[in-house]
């Protein structure tokens, strides 16, 4: 699990927000114009749905 995700003693997630969406802005600094922001978002959006598919399906196993 990365170390963004942990959980709290009590067994809840919880997630390092801030440095997340650090993470997550470097990605956009290379875009020039805001169809390229676009492009990474959906390149981004994409990733995250396929590795979402996963993980509930290796839950439902």
């Amino acid at each position: 699990m990365s170390s963004f995700f942990t959980r709290t003693q009590q067994g809840k997630l919880k997630c390092d927000s801030l440095d997340l969406q650090i993470l997550i802005g470097e990605m956009f600094y290379v875009a020039k114009t805001e169809e390229e922001v676009e492009w990474i978002h959906e390149q981004l959006e994409s990733v995250i749905d396929i590795a979402s598919e996963e993980a509930v399906e290796e839950i439902n196993k």
